[in-house]
């Protein structure tokens, strides 16, 4: 966990959240000052942020069956309506 914090350079770590193999860095961003969440998997930087926790967690998933270029995280987003709130 120390050497992802010390390594992130994207913005300010706020939290780290260990769930399973995945890691996801809760940060606020240096551009824009808003919260980001950023994946690993088993301490491997998955290169992607996200906008929620939950998204994050999707998109980790995704990445570990899929690879860098998959869908499937976005096509589950859609279908249960994530991102579509009033």
């Amino acid at each position: 966990m120390e050497l992802i914090e010390k390594e992130f350079t994207w913005g300010n770590v706020f939290q780290i959240h260990c769930i399973g193999e995945y890691q996801i860095v809760e940060y606020i961003g240096k551009r824009d000052s808003k919260k980001h969440y950023h994946g690993y998997i088993n301490y491997s930087d998955t290169n992607h942020s996200y906008y929620s926790l939950d998204s994050a967690l999707i998109g980790c998933i995704g990445y570990k069956h899929e690879g860098c270029n998959g869908k499937a995280a976005m096509y589950f987003e859609k279908m249960i309506g994530m991102g579509n709130e009033i």
